[in-house]
């Protein structure tokens, strides 16, 4: 006897071809019908919302007069939530964004007094390797998905053949943590529409019924009744009685899906399930719809995400977790999951509408006010703990590993508050003389810091109890480097004085610190001598550009297409200071203005991507182009901005880095792990190009030298032969998939300013901790301090925790029981840690503890410990 399982469900894009308003209404219809159904068919037994908790949260939006009924038939198991906040993309959030999507998920699920234990990966484009880690640290023993060992094709249609023989499957991580995996072999819309009529109900069954049993050896099979955004067909329950009628050998029934797990477990061999290990990114397929090159649509919101979720993982959390004696938990989740609103896969993927992507745009702001608030708050408390002894102060914090060795901050040389008399005020300070200042330490070490005076400036602050007080304020802008290399603060002081050490010698064209050596040339190409090794590498950063006639999703190759590189840099400026050298060269790269007419009418035509005729136009524009190159007294490498005025459509532009020769394998970062990757694609790849995604960085190494490209939101990169490609810019004008929808804001008729960090050494490369190598893209908190009452010292370490290279700290925070919470990653081989502190180990839930025999953190390992004192 077999059993047909059938899970009512919808899969709720929350924003994706329509706006999300337009989505959200049909959402409010949808749980309504639920609802209804719940009361009058006493047959509906319960139905899967997709996973994501948010569906609640905006349904009671609309309607909180309905809340009691909701939570009753969430309680009831009869609509299932959870496990996640929201369903979001795997590989373009950072790992602490993923844990924090199910933390808060979890909480969720608490409030509203059920969960679904399921790790729901539906439409994920791809899945990180790490995953059946993070599924058992969230409690959760499973993995249910739809892409990564299959692909799926144009308007996600089914594809034949994938690793697995089964579509039941055990998922492994590198550390041996392994889930039971689910492949939706045919889609999660495999049951969908079941008819009530007779005749065509057996139609219906007998091809699903065989499109289902050929990828199970079970006697449970699993229908998926629903799809994207599809309402609860209400007459489910009729159709499955009709389907019992006429297939007496099979029990079909509406079930969910820890019905349908508990059955598999029960029947299933463990060691008979084929194991499959690794990146679940399709690559073992023809490459044409693994949608890898959604990681560069719409690039400014991708850098604004890795700057946000770098703000929240290391200033926000730890800052507040170290400093303030009142942990906002509630604002720092509202501030997290206003990020995560933007985080779903046709959101970060950026490949939706564009009223969506400026929706986006505003989350992103709003989540930014929100971190600078929680950041101001816990700074402006923190200084009444300090005193800066009379003299003219700021406090710099390091609230985490991520250590800038460059600092540039503001720095109040004198205010004056005003009520109404804001011109006395503003004269004042107009008319006020800055005497020559230099950075010193407490035990007044001058730092060689360049101190430029910048005028007046108008501010304001909201004391507790009394109005707003406005002033007027002569301004100091201080550039310096220090090294922190403890979490904690130190505290520097502006004095009267002259620095003692001159600028930076001004050789245009070179660039030079005691580690390296950098040779750049008016095409902005560069050379890196490693001064430890003598050895040099020549041709990097090459800047080109190409055709794209794909969309938002895939990227589209032109016919017969040429690469046109950046010509002559015609413009050079050196802008040193006293503690950083930078050049910034600048010029134009001509290119054709857009894709030919032909597109369109192939757009419009729905024409799939990479069997398109288009062509590049015969007209021409200048894309204004500028580099800035920054080099500091401690660097090892050399961090790079790149700004492009982008006046064209229908094209992409790279950054080009070579290594003088490579092995057939690079490595790239990705969700706590270092994964290594083939150059070459597999023999079935037949897309014209094997792009992948990196979280921070990508390595080539050829076993004795490293070249390593570190980025800030760039996620798209490209390894042929000896050099890696960086995608700086992709324009786009259509959002592709099954239908014609024009993405005019998608090509990017912006200025985008893309930040890259290149590292050129040997085979023990401190840099492949990916975290370090964030710190070039952190900026740390800065406060200016009066007259505190000493109980903070001006320099203190804040955390007794020491650790080995081996290791990393991905995250700091409280727990919701206001104990330190600290997480390790792996940089993968065994690492140690060292504290006097009692703590235990916990989970990423944060509510199972169990005393630690051994510091260590294991190969691969994904570590959190609590503090207990």
């Amino acid at each position: 006897m077999k059993t047909a399982h059938i899970i009512s469900h919808t899969h709720w894009d929350r924003e994706w071809y329509l706006p999300y308003e337009s989505h959200h209404m049909r959402l409010i219809m949808l749980i309504d019908q639920l609802l209804h159904a719940i009361d009058t068919d006493p047959d509906f037994k319960s139905f899967h919302l997709d996973g994501q908790t948010i569906c609640i949260d905006d349904y009671l939006q609309v309607k909180p007069q309905n809340r009691e009924k909701l939570m009753k038939a969430i309680e009831n198991g009869k609509i299932k939530i959870g496990p996640w906040y929201i369903l979001q993309d795997a590989f373009l959030t950072s790992a602490e964004s993923n844990v924090r999507n199910g933390y808060y998920g979890d909480i969720d699920c608490q409030r509203y007094g059920s969960k679904n234990s399921v790790g729901y990966y539906p439409d994920t484009f791809g899945i990180y390797s790490q995953a059946p880690q993070l599924m058992r640290e969230l409690e959760i023993d499973n993995m249910i998905f739809g892409r990564g060992v299959t692909t799926t094709g144009f308007n996600n249609e089914v594809s034949n053949g994938f690793e697995s023989k089964y579509s039941e499957m055990l998922v492994k991580s590198s550390n041996g943590s392994d889930v039971l995996g689910i492949l939706f072999a045919n889609w999660y819309s495999n049951g969908n529409e079941i008819p009530v009529d007779k005749t065509e109900a057996k139609i219906y069954w007998d091809q699903k019924l065989a499109d289902c049993e050929q990828y199970t050896n079970l006697n449970h099979l699993l229908f998926m009744n629903g799809c994207d955004h599809t309402p609860y067909q209400s007459d489910v329950t009729a159709a499955i009685k009709v389907a019992n009628e006429l297939y007496p050998n099979i029990e079909f029934k509406q079930s969910s899906f820890a019905e349908y797990l508990k059955a598999v477990n029960e029947e299933v061999e463990k060691a008979t399930l084929t194991e499959i290990s690794g990146e679940l990114t399709s690559q073992m397929t023809d490459g044409l719809y693994t949608l890898v090159n959604t990681a560069s649509s719409r690039i400014n919101q991708k850098i604004n995400n890795a700057t946000l979720q770098d703000t929240y993982e290391f200033v926000v959390e730890p800052l507040s977790a170290l400093y303030s004696d009142d942990y906002m938990h509630s604002e720092i989740e509202y501030g997290w999951k206003k990020l995560m609103q933007n985080h779903p896969h046709d959101s970060i993927c950026g490949c939706s509408v564009d009223s969506v992507h400026s929706t986006m745009d505003a989350r992103f702001e709003d989540s930014k006010n929100v971190a600078k608030h929680i950041i101001d708050r816990t700074l402006v408390k923190t200084a009444e703990k300090l005193n800066s002894n009379e003299k003219l102060a700021f406090t710099v914090f390091n609230p985490s590993e991520i250590a800038n060795t460059k600092h540039q901050f503001i720095v109040e040389y004198a205010r004056q508050e005003f009520g109404s008399n804001f011109r006395a005020a503003r004269d004042n300070m107009k008319q006020l003389t800055v005497p020559s200042l230099k950075l010193v330490d407490e035990d007044g070490n001058d730092l060689n810091a360049t101190i430029t005076d910048v005028g007046i400036g108008f501010d304001y602050y909201l004391p507790d109890e009394k109005f707003r007080r406005p002033y007027y304020s002569r301004n100091v802008n201080v550039e310096f480097n220090y090294k922190f290399d403890k979490i904690g603060h130190k505290t520097f002081y502006v004095i009267e004085g002259e620095t003692e050490k001159e600028l930076n010698a001004s050789e245009p064209y070179i660039l030079e610190n005691e580690n390296i050596i950098i040779n750049l040339d008016n095409t902005g190409s560069f050379a890196v001598t490693n001064k430890q090794t003598g050895k040099t590498q020549n041709n990097l950063l090459e800047i080109y550009d190409q055709g794209d006639i794909g969309n938002e999703y895939m990227f589209g190759t032109v016919k017969e297409d040429v690469l046109i590189t950046l010509g002559e840099l015609t413009n050079i400026e050196v802008c040193d200071t006293n503690s950083m050298q930078v050049r910034k060269l600048s010029g134009s790269i001509k290119i054709p203005i857009s894709a030919d007419e032909l597109l369109q009418t192939e757009q419009l035509e729905i024409i799939e991507y990479n069997t398109r005729n288009a062509k590049r136009s015969n007209e021409m524009v200048s894309v204004p182009i500028t580099i800035e190159y920054q080099l500091d007294e401690f660097d090892t490498g050399l961090k790079i901005k790149v700004r492009i005025e982008n006046k064209a459509k229908d094209h992409r532009i790279r950054a080009r880095f070579a290594l003088n020769d490579n092995l057939n394998y690079h490595y790239a970062d990705s969700a706590f792990e270092i994964v290594m990757r083939d150059n070459e694609p597999l023999e079935t790849w037949k897309n014209y190009s094997n792009d992948q995604r990196l979280a921070k960085f990508v390595k080539l190494t050829n076993g004795t030298d490293n070249l390593l490209v570190a980025t800030n939101g760039l996620h798209e990169y490209e390894v042929k032969d000896n050099f890696v490609d960086i995608t700086l810019l992709r324009c786009t004008g259509e959002l592709g998939d099954w239908g014609h929808f024009p993405t005019p804001a998608a090509q990017c008729l912006e200025t985008i300013e893309a930040e890259m960090y290149v590292v050129f050494d040997t085979v023990s490369n401190e840099a492949t901790n990916a975290n370090k190598l964030r710190s070039q893209f952190v900026k740390q908190p800065m406060i200016q301090i009066y007259d505190g009452d000493n109980s903070l010292k001006p320099t203190e370490t804040m955390l007794d925790l020491k650790h080995d290279e081996n290791c990393y700290i991905s995250s700091i925070k409280k727990s919701l029981g206001n104990e330190l919470v600290v997480r390790f990653g792996s940089n993968g081989v065994d690492g140690s840690f060292e504290t006097d502190r009692k703590f235990v180990k916990t989970n990423m839930l944060e509510r199972y503890e169990k005393e630690m025999e051994v510091k260590e953190v294991k190969a691969q390992e994904i570590l959190t410990i609590k503090f207990k004192d």
